[in-house]
């Protein structure tokens, strides 16, 4: 299959992934701006966004400021309203830094979810993968919006923010070991330098990437398939993206941090105690954090 069939191949799958996906958007001062990803999830009839805990101190630092979701139509504007969040605690540093999970779930109000699955779709349990056996290797799909992927036109004050997704796979610690990571907490996925030949994966500037916190991370193959047996009905959420190696500290060694989605799900099963008889339905509790 050459590149254009592959291309043609991959884009309905990595579409349907796409549309759990958004991008988040903020107002300040008549100015919008786009500034993170989020996922969108779904338990039984509560639906919530799933983010990066750094993405949501843009919702709660300033009362003046306006969050909004991203629609497909440039004039209409939909706004983050939310019931209530549960989220990790800051600890010291104002960004984060030494937040282990950074991690963030709010349950949307109703009315901005039902506008929502006009045109996006929310995961369910039974698409997360919290199995730690299964997540030793694989393939991966890394779902977000970076900063370098969102045009902003002044002049029809709009802003058009694009999803990328990025193919890759698991970081070999033992060959580049990463600070602060976890392997309890984290998934850790490889990226391949812009000055690198990527095959049929891409290549990513990491110092271009901000906004692509708070999107997912899937694994989609397992170790052994070719990516003609892709299949988006197969892929599983396995983490949010929350942070990435600094390349002029890191040099080489590049990668993309994610915090495992059980947190997720135990942040869920927490705040919201209605819900604990359908997340044991379908998630053992051993997996569950």
């Amino acid at each position: 299959m050459g590149p254009e069939e592959l291309n043609l191949f991959v884009r309905p799958h990595t579409s349907e992934i796409s549309r759990t996906t958004v991008a988040l958007f903020k107002h300040v001062s008549g100015e919008a701006d786009h500034f993170g990803s989020g996922v969108l999830w779904q338990v039984e009839g509560t639906r919530f966004l799933v983010t990066a805990a750094h993405v949501t101190d843009e919702f709660f630092c300033e009362r003046w400021k306006q969050i909004f979701f991203a629609t497909p139509t440039e004039d209409d504007l939909l706004p983050v309203t939310t019931v209530r969040y549960c989220r990790s605690k800051r600890q010291t540093d104002p960004n984060r830094e030494d937040d282990p999970l950074d991690l963030a779930v709010l349950e949307l109000t109703p009315d901005v979810a039902d506008k929502l699955s006009t045109f996006m779709r929310f995961v369910t349990l039974s698409e997360l993968e919290l199995d730690p056996d299964k997540l030793k290797d694989g393939r991966y799909l890394v779902n977000g919006y970076p900063d370098f992927r969102a045009e902003k036109d002044e002049m029809d004050q709009t802003i058009v923010a694009q999803n990328l997704p990025y193919f890759t796979g698991l970081h070999d610690m033992e060959r580049g070991p990463a600070p602060n990571i976890s392997a309890a907490d984290h998934i850790v996925l490889d990226v391949n330098r812009s000055d690198e030949d990527g095959g049929v994966w891409d290549r990513l500037d990491l110092d271009q990437t901000h906004g692509i916190s708070g999107g997912g991370m899937w694994r989609v193959l397992d170790e052994d398939q070719p990516i003609e047996s892709l299949d988006w009905r197969q892929a599983k959420l396995v983490a949010i993206v929350t942070d990435r190696s600094v390349p002029e500290v890191m040099g080489p060694v590049q990668y993309l941090r994610g915090t495992k989605i059980k947190h997720a799900v135990g942040f869920i099963h927490h705040g919201w105690p209605e819900l604990r008889s359908a997340i044991a339905s379908a998630i053992p509790g051993r997996f569950v954090s």
